[in-house]
């Protein structure tokens, strides 16, 4: 597994590689087991205050499953319901961890990479890249935490063209339809995802956290009584915490904060 996920770090963002380029990164049923062991990783390491998820080399995201795989590990309901299960806990890893996940995403971004995408909290893609979810034309259906994610990104009734047709469409069209946050040229797609987890890391980390928190909270549509009672702890907390004070004095001292996440 090592070898299909690499793992690299540039100063407060953590960069998860998936690692097969030859066979357009498509997952192995370990990888997804990885990643989700990654998230976690992460999420404890205080110093890591975004993370970036892409794919090697030049052709793709991620293509999907590994299709070589099926018979192994698909090939009865029992091993089906494994691997399903484990593609459920990478993507609920991705979509609940507390630093935000943004997805770079250049070429192929198609099946189970559509889908890892979708749990990110942001997607930014390169002008070549291709979307699709070809569940129908492989007699496999989506997950509920799947699904809900796709409808609520897109709405129900992209959701229902993606999925009933199972057709590839390009950046243009999925930063149209909500899909995706931002479209960039191949050359900038870097410098695009450097600036936005810049001004993520930049920022008070409860806050970040909270603001992500409380978001999932909006969009599995908890009780209005449940979201005032997160808001409340989630305020408390920040306000009493030394990031907010350092906030104030950079403010009064007209200088940048140094958060530390306390």
């Amino acid at each position: 597994m090592a070898e299909d996920l690499l793992v690299e770090r540039r100063g407060a963002v953590a960069t998860l590689v998936l690692n097969r380029p030859e066979v357009h990164n498509a997952f192995r049923y370990d990888m997804w087991r990885g990643i989700a062991a990654a998230m976690r990783d992460f999420g404890a390491d205080p110093a890591v205050r975004a993370i970036v998820i892409r794919g090697a080399g030049e052709r793709a995201f991620a293509s999907g499953a590994d299709i070589a795989e099926f018979p192994e590990r698909r090939g009865t309901p029992e091993r089906a319901a494994e691997y399903h299960a484990a593609v459920a806990d990478a993507l609920g890893a991705v979509a609940e961890a507390e630093r935000p996940v943004i997805a770079m995403i250049h070429g192929y971004c198609i099946g189970g990479g559509c889908e890892l995408a979708i749990a990110c909290d942001l997607r930014i893609a390169d002008t070549r890249a291709r979307f699709g979810i070809p569940a129908a034309k492989l007699g496999v259906v989506l997950g509920v935490q799947e699904l809900r994610q796709l409808a609520g990104l897109v709405g129900v009734g992209a959701a229902k063209e993606i999925l009933y047709t199972g057709r590839l469409f390009d950046a243009d069209e999925a930063l149209r339809i909500g899909l995706v946050n931002r479209v960039a040229p191949p050359e900038d797609l870097q410098a695009v995802v450097d600036e936005v987890t810049g001004q993520i890391a930049a920022n008070a980390p409860l806050a970040v956290a909270a603001a992500k928190a409380l978001l999932g909270r909006v969009a599995r549509g908890d009780t209005p009584e449940d979201l005032a009672a997160a808001q409340a702890a989630f305020g408390r907390r920040a306000l009493g915490s030394e990031d907010h004070r350092e906030a104030v004095r950079a403010f009064l001292e007209k200088r940048p904060p140094r958060f530390t996440g306390r």
